[in-house]
C-alpha cells in the first residue's frame, strides 16, 4: 500500500539557493508543481553543494531548524520534521507513522512534555491506545477499571519517565491529580474533552474509520490530537488500505488541511539488533 509520507525531496538550482539563504524561504512554484505540495509538508531541498530542510506554509517553503523538546534532539531528518510538526501550535491533528524502533513514541513523548510542562499549551493529557493483545489472549484481568487498564498505561508512563529522568516522579503526581489520564478507546463514546486538552492515541493503525472518527470528534476548541502507529502492526484481519489511519493519511481532506500534518519515520534508531529483526521479519 502506498502511503503519503508527509515529506518531499526536491532539487534546487544555484540561483534559487541565493534567494533561500537571503529570505529564508522560496516560492513553491520555483521548485515544483504546486499540486504536489501540501500544507505543513516537510521538504528536503538538495543541490550540488547544499542540503536544507523546509516546511510548506502557504505558497512558500520556509526554512526549518531542528527543534529541541524537553532536552531531546531529533536523530534524523524525519524525526526533526515530526518534532517540528508536534510543536506547531497551528497543527491540531498530528500523525506520526513508522516501523518499530523509529522513535515514534520517544519523540512524541518529548514534545508532549514540552507542551505540557515548559510552554504550558495544554492543561490536561489524555492517553489512549487499543487493547489488542499480541499473540494468544491473556484472558480477563481482575480489579477495578483503572487496575484492568494499568498495563496499557505502562508503556506511556515508562517513556515519559525515561525522558524526565530524575524528575520522573512528577508523572505519578500528574496522574494522581488527573492532569494525565488514561481513557480506553472503548470508553470514549459520549465524552467531550474540554479546552486545552491534548489527546495522544498510540498503536492506532488497526482502528476502523468509525473508531477514529469517534475518537477525533471528542475534542473541543484549543485541543490537539496526536496519532502514532505502524502500518506493519495491523491486525491480520484488517487490510491496511481499509483502516481509519490509511484513510486519514491518504485522504485529500487531511493532506490539504492547514491544521493537519503527517510524517512517516523510516530509520530504525533503537539498535542494530532491533533493525536486524525488524528487517528480517
Amino acid at each position: 500500500m502506498d502511503v503519503y509520507s508527509g515529506i518531499s525531496v526536491v532539487e534546487m538550482s544555484g540561483s534559487d539557493w541565493q534567494e533561500w539563504y537571503e529570505d529564508g524561504k522560496i516560492k513553491i512554484e520555483k521548485v515544483g508543481d504546486k499540486k504536489d505540495f501540501f500544507p505543513n509538508m516537510g521538504v528536503v531541498l538538495k543541490g550540488k553543494d547544499f542540503k536544507e530542510h523546509g516546511l510548506v506554509k502557504g505558497s512558500y517553503i520556509k526554512a526549518f531548524e531542528y527543534p529541541l523538546a524537553f532536552g531531546v534532539k531529533p536523530k534524523n531528518t524525519e524525526q526533526g520534521l515530526a518534532m517540528g510538526m508536534l510543536l506547531d501550535d497551528d497543527i491540531k491533528l498530528k500523525i506520526i507513522t513508522g516501523k518499530e524502533g523509529t522513535g515514534k513514541n520517544y519523540v512524541t513523548a518529548a514534545c508532549v512534555l514540552e507542551m505540557m510542562l515548559h510552554s504550558k499549551k495544554y492543561d490536561r493529557l489524555i492517553l489512549t491506545r487499543t487493547t489488542d493483545e499480541v499473540g494468544k489472549t491473556l484472558g480477563l484481568f481482575p480489579g477495578t477499571s483503572d487496575e484492568k487498564f494499568a498495563n496499557h498505561l505502562a508503556s506511556f508512563r515508562y517513556t515519559l519517565k525515561a525522558i524526565m529522568g530524575e524528575d520522573s516522579s512528577y508523572i505519578d503526581l500528574m496522574l494522581e491529580k488527573k492532569q494525565i489520564e488514561y481513557v480506553p478507546i472503548q470508553l470514549m463514546r459520549g465524552i467531550s474533552f474540554p479546552e486545552r486538552t491534548l489527546v495522544w492515541a498510540d498503536e492506532i493503525a488497526g482502528l476502523s474509520p468509525y473508531e477514529l472518527r469517534m475518537l477525533g470528534t471528542r475534542l473541543g476548541e484549543d485541543c490537539a490530537l496526536l496519532l502514532t502507529g505502524s502500518f506493519e502492526q495491523i491486525d491480520r484481519r484488517s487490510k491496511p488500505e481499509d483502516t481509519g489511519l490509511a484513510k486519514l493519511v491518504n485522504g485529500s481532506k487531511i493532506k490539504n488541511s492547514a491544521i493537519s500534518s503527517h510524517v512517516e519515520l523510516i530509520k530504525n534508531e533503537r539498535s542494530a539488533l532491533s533493525k536486524l529483526i525488524s528487517d528480517a521479519l
